[in-house]
């Protein structure tokens, strides 16, 4: 006879089932967001107020760019690979959260 388990099956906002997985990553990402908010609380500052040496993984970096937002025409972007935000090495065509075009 096989072995019965108890499920719990998880209903979203719009009536449909919802996966461990799906329910799993919408949990670390808002577990992520409450983070990076405690994060940027301690972090330094510049003096317009915008943090520095954030980390990749809080900026939501991406070595792509996001639609015509790109790094290398971000205000913050410093060429050839540097930002005045994010740490470390940043391709001119990713991305991140703190980007604003050049005025």
């Amino acid at each position: 006879m096989p072995e019965q388990r108890n499920r719990v099956t998880l209903i979203g906002p719009d009536g449909r089932a919802v996966s461990r997985r799906v329910f799993l990553k919408g949990t670390l990402l808002g577990a992520a967001t409450a983070g990076t908010g405690a994060l940027s609380a301690c972090m330094p500052m510049t003096e317009r107020g915008i943090p520095r040496n954030v980390p990749k993984l809080f900026a939501l970096y991406q070595d792509r760019p996001n639609g015509w937002e790109r790094c290398g025409r971000c205000r913050h972007f410093r060429a050839p690979h540097g930002c005045e935000i994010v740490e470390g090495r940043i391709s001119p065509r990713g991305w991140c959260h703190y980007f604003e075009a050049r005025a």
